[in-house]
């Protein structure tokens, strides 16, 4: 009972971020399963969120450009409006996929499942968790732990955050905006930490079906050997579940590539940002300024909140890691093709397309808004001129030496 009151929690607070758009059920001949269905009220509570936050990311932009910190150059404030840009993308990433993707998920989940049926059908010793003893009720305790405690580190950052920057008066201006825009930031981590788990799972299914395959092929003991009489049984299993596994990793790398890649490149330039900011402070700072002292212990809060993004780097897989290098590598030679949430591809040339298009725009407006500004500059230096010459045709009988005034009767 304490473990499903448990896994309840986790599943609604889940489910308020956006990121449960479904019903879990289970189905009645097998217990230990799970099983999604879509559910329309969770998909359009999801489609609302994705409305609002790309909303008050264009406020949020906006924002940014208007709320100057002291040593702040324009290059920090673009950098950070770009991370700002990537942590958008990761969130409605992240929401469209579990959106329209809930057949694969749950696909995925029955794959994952798979891999103890396969170990059931020979005796392998394959826990679910390394628990050390302490059984898989212990392990799920730890795993809430630990998600517990991303959100509890991430929300005591997220609060500091706030409150140091309700020192400015420019951003308390702005502090609504800001809440709900960093607000759901909660999801990058919620996400990475149930990859990272799933990552921790089939890490040690692996370890585990290795140890398995150096016993079957060691003749020295007395359990191994091709000539016990349970080693081809054995031998069969271990190759369904390195079937499954490989799969899974397979299918679980692609679910969450893309999503992945936008936050760890926001994570990147946020921390460029932040070090460049310290940097500035400590070279021409003034630490006598109450200013410059808020702007370095805010900057310094920031660092620690990307601590939570280094920790999930250093967990990813080797064969994700791969996938980013291809993708950056394909991004460098300009042959790059994304599938978006699986529904169409981006190749190159419609990126190129639509961003010379976007491109134009701007550039029109920008010309349109300089010409308007240079017109209504040269109206009113023609007002001024014609003003002054007015005002000299009507003082026009004065003479220089009317305002001599080293004579004692001045004539004006």
């Amino acid at each position: 009972m304490r473990h499903s009151v448990r896994f309840k929690i986790v599943y609604y607070w889940a489910k308020f971020f956006g990121l449960c758009p479904f019903t879990i059920t289970t189905p009645a001949k097998e217990q230990s399963r799970i099983s999604l269905k879509f559910s329309v009220l969770g998909s359009l509570y999801n489609l609302a969120l994705m409305s609002a936050y790309t909303y008050c990311y264009g406020i949020v932009i906006v924002y940014r450009f208007e709320l100057k910190l002291p040593r702040e150059s324009t290059l920090i404030i673009a950098v950070d409006a770009l991370g700002l840009t990537f942590q958008y993308f990761a969130i409605m990433v992240c929401w469209t996929t579990l959106v329209f993707r809930v057949e694969y998920i749950d696909d995925l989940l029955r794959r994952l499942g798979a891999i103890d049926d396969s170990v059931a059908r020979a005796p392998l010793d394959l826990a679910r968790y390394p628990d050390g003893g302490g059984g898989d009720g212990r392990q799920k305790f730890y795993i809430v732990l630990r998600f517990g405690l991303v959100n509890v580190m991430y929300a005591s950052l997220f609060m500091s955050d706030y409150l140091s920057m309700s020192l400015y008066r420019k951003f308390r201006e702005q502090a609504d905006a800001w809440f709900w825009y960093n607000f759901p930031k909660f999801i990058i981590y919620i996400v990475y930490l149930v990859f990272v788990e799933s990552i921790i799972a089939l890490k040690h299914y692996y370890t585990v079906l290795n140890r398995e395959l150096a016993r079957l092929f060691d003749s020295d003991d007395e359990y191994g050997g091709f000539h016990h009489r349970n080693s081809e049984r054995r031998l069969e299993a271990v190759a369904r579940a390195h079937d499954d596994l490989t799969d899974g990793l397979a299918r679980l790398t692609d679910l969450f590539g893309l999503f992945i890649l936008f936050a760890l490149l926001a994570v990147f330039i946020h921390g460029v940002a932040d070090v460049y900011y310290v940097f500035q402070i400590l070279k021409f700072g003034d630490f006598e300024n109450n200013s410059d002292i808020n702007s370095y212990v805010l900057s310094l809060l920031w660092i620690s909140s990307k601590l939570l993004g280094i920790y999930f780097i250093c967990t990813l897989p080797d064969a994700l890691c791969r996938e980013i290098k291809v993708f950056m590598f394909q991004l460098r030679h300009k042959r790059i093709s994304v599938s978006f949430v699986g529904l169409f591809n981006l190749n190159d040339y419609l990126l190129r397309s639509v961003s010379m298009m976007m491109f134009s725009f701007y550039v029109s407006v920008l010309a349109r808004r300089n010409y308007s500004s240079a017109s209504s500059t040269a109206h009113q230096y023609e007002r001024d001129v014609s003003g002054f010459h007015v005002s000299t045709q009507r003082f026009g009988g004065l003479n220089r030496g009317d305002f001599d005034f080293r004579k004692k009767n001045y004539h004006i």
